[in-house]
């Protein structure tokens, strides 16, 4: 798939800075040429044999940044550099572990982070939508979104940004939706009594950042080393950019899924007629807030919401399960148990009836111990997954 690629002119940089060494520039250029794609190699050797020839070629930058369209401040975000081949020192990410979707994501062989990184995000982005269109069987409207999320990532500013900014607007995000969802009409759609509706209103506004990040990571990232993916994914965000973060395809199925939180069809999708988990939610949102019907629509912010809707939807229905005696327990722990929440939400997201199951026997215990023990063996690592993450991620609010 055709995207924007670097032309013998660009700048190899490191961390953003022109490397001014010739022997620099030679081996980044070879590091990068062993690790792109087979029909990609004749190009890169003229890359390669181009920057050998100017090693001093000049960084253009781009005065005009635009940022994502969020609708909080952000702190950190550097300013947009041209595309081409970037050098990045990987710092403690270096000489970990991490094979399989970081490998992936980054575009390094092996299952071992190198300590200096070539990247060219557009042609990494390219590469990944390409991997997912070879599967046998891929839909239309997943093509589709391969052809705009390409599209818009090497046209726009990726939007960089650090992981505590982007766990800060995901919090606000939770707030906003918390403050103006309309809570009754919620209750009468999943049809919950009062006293369940207050327990899904308590409990869903009691979700910050934390949470929806602990289980956005848990859906992403496959490891259960928290302090991995929280760095990872600061790494990802700070170089890569959110748009880069929120255009990754979901690579082992056949339709359209990717983002965060590799949400397909059966997370949003709103036509007449039938609404699906967030969907279902939404519609009780003011308009301002209310994310698209279909997942080939999300963009920015939408994923935050989304994820926080779909969180929301399958905690009405693992409430709605509840007997007297757990709605009872879940009342008492609902505020100070956020890890449990995640947990929670992470593994209804993968099986939703393993998730429901779980929650009963967990308050059947007396929410003794964590939520992670009474799973399943199939959904235990997607609790032990959140609780990692959550632990890892910084202590704001749940």
């Amino acid at each position: 798939m055709d995207s924007k690629k670097p032309t013998s002119r660009s700048a190899v940089l490191l961390n953003g800075q022109p490397l001014m060494a010739g022997s620099a520039v030679i081996i980044n250029s070879i590091y990068w040429l062993a690790n792109v794609r087979p029909e990609n190699k004749r190009k890169a050797f003229m890359l390669a044999l181009c920057l050998g020839l100017t090693s001093s070629a000049p960084h253009i930058n781009n005065a005009a940044m635009a940022t994502l369209p969020i609708h909080e401040a952000v702190r950190e975000v550097t300013p947009a550099v041209s595309s081409g081949v970037v050098a990045y020192n990987t710092g403690d990410l270096a000489h970990r572990t991490a094979g399989d979707l970081y490998a992936a994501y980054l575009g390094y062989p092996g299952t071992q982070i190198p300590a200096t990184l070539t990247i060219d995000w557009n042609a990494q982005l390219d590469a990944l939508w390409d991997r997912k269109l070879r599967r046998r069987g891929v839909t239309p409207v997943a093509r589709q979104a391969a052809r705009d999320l390409i599209a818009e990532y090497a046209e726009q500013d990726p939007g960089r940004i650090s992981l505590e900014s982007y766990q800060e607007i995901a919090g606000n995000q939770a707030r906003a939706i918390c403050a103006e969802l309309d809570w009754d009409e919620v209750g009468q759609t999943f049809r919950l009594n009062a006293r369940e509706s207050a327990l899904l209103q308590r409990v869903s506004c009691n979700m910050g950042g934390r949470v929806i990040l602990a289980y956005t990571m848990a859906e992403l990232l496959p490891s259960t080393n928290g302090e991995l993916n929280r760095d990872y994914l600061d790494f990802l965000l700070s170089h890569g950019g959110r748009r880069y973060l929120e255009s990754l395809p979901a690579l082992h199925d056949d339709i359209t899924s990717f983002g965060p939180v590799q949400f397909t069809q059966y997370a949003v999708y709103d036509v007449p007629g039938e609404r699906r988990g967030a969907s279902r939610v939404n519609v009780s949102l003011p308009g301002n807030l209310r994310i698209p019907g279909s997942t080939l629509r999300l963009r920015g912010n939408d994923h935050l919401r989304a994820a926080y809707l779909f969180a929301v939807s399958n905690l009405a229905d693992g409430i709605r399960s509840l007997n007297g005696r757990q709605l009872a327990t879940f009342e008492r722990v609902a505020g100070p148990r956020g890890v449990d929440v995640a947990q929670y939400i992470a593994v209804a997201h993968n099986k939703p009836a393993n998730g429901r199951r779980a929650l009963r026997a967990w308050l059947d215990a007396g929410a003794r111990g964590s939520l992670r023990d009474y799973c399943r063996p199939v959904s235990r690592l997607y609790a032990q997954k959140t609780i990692d993450n959550y632990n890892a991620l910084s202590a704001t609010r749940s």
